[in-house]
């Protein structure tokens, strides 16, 4: 799920980095100017494989940082601990 949140922003961020801060075009833009600005959105070829890589790196580090201890937190605590009558402990998830 990771990959899916990262990749987006990282595409935007990447060209804006290449490209410089852009303006959106205002209504009375003329099309140059809305081509230009659609130009300057777009990462160039050699930042592809450089997009690749820094997506899964950061993909790899939300997953193992972030989101498997949020969730083996939230499981210890939301879990809870029942005695049957033969002495057994069953765990049920709420």
């Amino acid at each position: 799920m990771s990959l899916y949140l990262v990749h987006g922003l990282l595409i935007m961020y990447l060209a804006c980095c290449i490209n410089g801060p852009l303006t959106f075009p205002g209504e009375n833009a003329t099309k140059e100017e809305k081509e230009e600005f659609d130009e300057m959105r777009k990462l160039p070829g050699w930042g592809i494989p450089i997009h690749w890589i820094v997506s899964v790196l950061f993909a790899y580090l939300l997953t193992r940082f972030l989101e498997e201890p949020g969730k083996n937190y939230l499981r210890k605590r939301w879990s809870r601990k029942v005695e049957s009558g033969a002495g057994v402990e069953v765990v049920l998830n709420a």
